[in-house]
């Protein structure tokens, strides 16, 4: 019976006429297929490196008071400590301005313990006293290099914003980049004993960055990375409401783009079920083929019919013919997805507006689910527009069509 319809799809492809037509609407599935799952991978891929860059800024989790400013040592560590939280980083977060030659703009100064904070980010931070890092579009926009002096305007401290600002002078010792446009422009870290002599803090912070335990995560195989699921972040935050003080705050590093991460979560649904419209085209290409080589090749059809296929095997050669076309326009889609991914890193055209969609290069990401529901839900139309077409050739005899041949 295979051979049977080995011969049947050679038939079909013999001519070049037929052969041009196949090509083109394989093509044209496979690319239809192709966009769907680079859409997907866009949506999920946005997701994973906005979440990337976030975590880069804050670690797993922050914790902040209600009250303001407030002594790590007295009000935290121990309830951090009963939730196994070892990776921590107290920091003082406060605003000011930063000043480089007649440019200047409001920033977010975070005074930290350099080695201390990277433990809990992973960024990296390497500056000396004296020096500050920047974001690598703050560098761009005011055109600041490494070694330059730039200047940071602070409130004299924690209660005298009437007062003048108090203007210092820091070295650029370091340039980086958390991945988040908005970050990378607006962050500057310094040293947290130098911004608590100049805020007068006495060594009180406002902001507490931690990695959840290890415990309550996610361990990637070979990994030194806790990989945190959603899951196990709500966990740890219930065990937490019972043990952090009610007048704390602690918030998942993901909240402040919550409601966009939200957004493109309900946004790639929506936008997946519209492109199956794409796909539903393309197959009208495989059904006016099926009715092309039927009416094309009725000869050959009634040959075979009357060399003993019956109608039932032949429609199971047509459904291997189709199969056929949904199997290698899967196997194409992967090209064209490995394409658009090489794209979207390498052309400068597709680099996104950073001040727009906060990322300036995303890559594509899919997991096995997506590829399932993609491919399957393809099949379905494949199969189902493919039926309706083989049912409406039933009804014509092949006589019928013999006759028409020879008319």
């Amino acid at each position: 019976m295979l051979k049977a319809r080995s011969k049947l799809f050679n038939v079909f492809l013999r001519d070049q006429n037929s052969f041009k037509f196949a090509i083109g609407v394989l093509l044209g599935l496979s690319f239809s297929i192709g966009v769907i799952l680079s859409t997907v991978g866009l949506m999920d891929g946005f997701e994973s490196v906005m979440k990337k860059a976030l975590k880069n800024s804050v670690g797993d989790f922050s914790l902040t008071s209600r009250k303001g400013f407030f002594s790590f040592d007295k009000d935290v560590s121990g309830p951090l400590k009963s939730l196994g939280v070892k990776e921590k980083a107290s920091f003082i977060q406060t605003e000011g301005f930063v000043i480089f030659s007649d440019f200047s703009q409001g920033v977010q100064v975070k005074g930290v313990e350099p080695g201390e904070f990277s433990r809990v980010t992973g960024l990296g931070l390497d500056f000396e006293e004296g020096q500050v890092a920047i974001g690598i579009q703050l560098s761009k926009k005011f055109g600041i290099k490494k070694g330059d002096r730039i200047v940071l305007a602070f409130a004299t401290g924690n209660e005298s914003l009437s007062e003048r600002p108090l203007l210092k002078g820091f070295l650029v010792g370091q340039i980086l980049t958390h991945g988040l446009y908005q970050k990378d422009e607006r962050i500057i870290y310094i040293k947290r004993r130098t911004l608590d002599s100049i805020l007068e803090l006495n060594g009180m912070v406002n902001v507490v960055s931690g990695n959840l335990p290890v415990t309550t995560s996610l361990r990637s195989v070979g990994k030194k990375k806790a990989v945190v699921t959603d899951q196990s972040m709500f966990s740890f935050f219930e065990k937490a409401s019972g043990i952090i003080p009610q007048s704390f705050y602690i918030l998942p590093y993901w909240d402040e783009y919550a409601p966009l991460l939200e957004a493109v979560k309900h946004d790639k649904l929506i936008i997946s079920v519209i492109l199956q419209l794409v796909v539903i085209v393309s197959i009208f290409n495989m059904v006016a083929f099926i009715f092309y080589v039927n009416e094309k090749k009725s000869r050959e059809i009634f040959l075979f019919r009357a060399l003993g296929m019956s109608e039932r095997e032949l429609l199971k050669a047509w459904f291997f013919v189709v199969l056929s076309f949904w199997f290698f326009s899967c196997l194409l889609s992967l090209l064209v997805l490995q394409v658009f991914d090489w794209s979207l890193a390498n052309l400068a055209f597709l680099k996104l507006p950073g001040d727009v969609y906060n990322l300036e290069r995303i890559h594509l990401v899919l997991e096995l689910e997506d590829y399932t529901i993609v491919f399957f839900a393809s099949l379905f139309w494949f199969a189902f527009f493919s039926w309706i077409a083989l049912f409406r050739m039933r009804r014509k005899s092949i006589l019928e069509g013999l006759r028409k041949e020879f008319s």
